[in-house]
């Protein structure tokens, strides 16, 4: 199999844009493949993702912090830098600013759209529909969404970014959240990102299980 070259776009707020681009460029890259992904995650610049991905990823991390003007020129530069072999696009098929609906005709690679599931006023309001047509494939991970049922839309099962294979073994993971190995008791972990309204919601789901499980857990 020849080796590709693939762009991944992945700009948006929280973790999920970036987990699904990172499962797939992990994907590519034990293929053999050369990845290069975009971005700007407030959550990227703490990752790991070069050493989780494996060599021939390269990532890109966009300050989250960029007006749209600045975030539009950061995209058409990393897009017109060089060609690719495929060009993939988390979610909004217009991009996040826009700019992908002027630049992915001047784009001659196949382009594939990770395709779930959409605010309908949004779907609506940006002509949605007619942006899904500039995609030679729309992929569903795992979830419905608007356009599943496209021509040229393909589903899969949900998307993990690590394999079974990876899972830590229990006394591994025991050891590494600093318990003793005498403590037999089970871990319960509340994880909390994205808006910052969901980040409070798992705190005080975390709270109420303190407080219900008391010392058992």
């Amino acid at each position: 199999m020849r080796r590709q070259h693939w762009r991944l776009y992945a700009l948006g707020g929280g973790l999920g844009h970036l987990t699904r681009a990172s499962a797939l460029a992990r994907a590519a890259v034990a293929r053999g493949h050369a990845v290069e992904l975009l971005t700007n995650s407030p959550f990227a610049p703490g990752l790991p993702l070069e050493s989780l991905l494996g060599p021939g990823a390269v990532v890109h991390r966009l300050d989250a912090r960029l007006d749209k003007p600045a975030t539009v020129a950061a995209v058409t530069a990393w897009l017109t830098a060089s060609p690719c072999d495929v060009l993939v696009v988390d979610t909004f098929p217009r991009g996040l600013a826009g700019e992908l609906a002027a630049l992915l005709p001047t784009v001659r690679a196949p382009r594939v759209l990770v395709h779930r599931d959409l605010n309908p006023v949004y779907v609506e309001r940006f002509d949605v529909a007619r942006a899904v047509d500039a995609f030679e494939r729309l992929v569903v991970p795992g979830e419905d969404a608007p356009f599943a049922h496209h021509p040229r839309a393909v589903r899969t099962l949900p998307w993990l970014l690590l394999d079974a294979d990876a899972l830590l073994s229990r006394e591994e993971a025991r050891r590494r959240l600093g318990l003793a190995a005498s403590d037999s008791r089970p871990v319960v972990a509340v994880l909390g990102c994205g808006r910052p309204e969901e980040v409070v919601e798992a705190g005080d789901t975390a709270s109420r299980l303190r407080r219900s499980l008391g010392g058992r857990a």
